[in-house]
């Protein structure tokens, strides 16, 4: 190979290997041109690349499963859970507490109104009654009683043995602190008896308890605390009722209109429907008796002298109800078959007029 020929060969820099000048520039001149022709991408949509796989752990294409939503770690998720059922718990708690004591001193608010009230006839007695000193200072003696010789001085027992009031007055102290005169009701002639009353309340780590002191003369004209109105007895206990062991007995309750029509007391035609409730219980039982029956007439009496008192807006009073539970009836639900007592306080005749003793 001449010089000449040299001169015209070049080294091409893609392929690596050693060309004619004329066959390399006609290579380059031909790769610009194409450069030139190609089209410019615009603004627009991005390319298609069609369906990609994820690779996931291990290297094998679509092997990642989607989280789904909630399916967080299950400690966390039952950590939340807990904290909003405790918080839901709390709440409900408090509340339950807060309406047990608002419904405790509505009840007794409703009480105090009507007992002040001097419209209904006071019952004559041949016994003077005690001033708001004589009463304050009969049941602050009563309720200080610490041997059986000061309860019977003080409290009108009517069969309840001695031990058993000390033994109350020891736990009401110890659960709710020592006890108080609150305020002087006076005369309150209840069930046709002549009755003095005062408020007694407890008040311990900023809770209230508020009961009833109801006075009655004995024979010899003696003013006691009757004991069995205070603790609002009932025979067999209420727990007893409310758990459904108990199908018969007595029960000092504050009756209310209500409309539970079920079971044996199906038809409101024929029955009459309240509601007995406590102080001491967040539970209502359900008691009923016939339309026009003596106990449907004591019942209205009673109202009827909530509103003699003026009373025209209240919607419980307490009586004392002989009751049992029928056959097929539902646990909460019983007869009335007595009214014993327009209050809490039994005298010597049931007040709905029905024959027999009166426990």
């Amino acid at each position: 190979m001449g010089i000449g020929e040299i001169s015209n060969l070049t080294a091409c820099p893609i392929y690596g290997i050693v060309i004619p000048k004329s066959r390399y520039m006609d290579r380059m001149r031909n790769r610009a041109s194409m450069k030139r022709q190609a089209p410019l991408r615009g603004i627009g949509d991005p390319p298609n690349l069609g369906r990609i796989e994820r690779v996931g752990r291990g290297g094998k294409i679509g092997s990642r499963r989607r989280r789904q939503r909630g399916s967080g770690p299950r400690s966390v998720r039952g950590g939340s859970i807990l904290i909003f059922s405790i918080t839901i718990l709390a709440i409900v708690v408090t509340f339950t507490i807060w309406l047990h004591q608002r419904r405790q001193q509505n009840i007794i608010s409703e009480f105090e109104k009507g007992s002040k009230s001097r419209v209904v006839e006071k019952v004559k007695s041949r016994f003077e009654p005690p001033t708001d000193e004589q009463a304050r200072a009969i049941v602050t003696r009563a309720l200080s009683s610490k041997d059986e010789a000061a309860v019977l001085a003080d409290f009108r027992l009517n069969g309840v043995a001695s031990s058993e009031v000390l033994e109350f007055l020891r736990r009401e102290e110890d659960m709710y602190g020592p006890a108080y005169i609150d305020s002087w009701l006076g005369s309150i002639d209840s069930n046709n008896a002549l009755v003095e009353s005062v408020v007694v309340k407890r008040v311990k780590d900023g809770e209230t308890k508020s009961m009833i002191a109801m006075l009655t003369p004995d024979q010899q004209g003696t003013w006691r605390l009757d004991f069995e109105s205070f603790v609002s007895k009932c025979e067999p206990t209420w727990e007893t009722f409310v758990s459904g062991e108990a199908t018969a007995g007595l029960v000092r309750v504050w009756l209310n209109n209500d409309n539970y029509y079920n079971g044996p007391f199906i038809d409101d035609v024929e029955w009459l429907c309240f509601s007995m409730a406590r102080i001491d219980s967040d539970v209502i039982l359900f008691g009923y008796c016939r339309k026009g029956s003596p106990q449907a007439d004591a019942i209205e009496k009673i109202a009827a002298r909530m509103r003699m008192k003026g009373m025209t807006n209240a919607t419980s009073f307490r009586a004392i109800l002989e009751i049992s539970r029928p056959e097929g009836a539902e646990k909460r639900q019983f007869e009335i078959r007595r009214v014993l007592a327009e209050d809490w306080l039994l005298t010597g005749a049931a007040f709905d007029g029905s024959p027999g003793p009166l426990k």
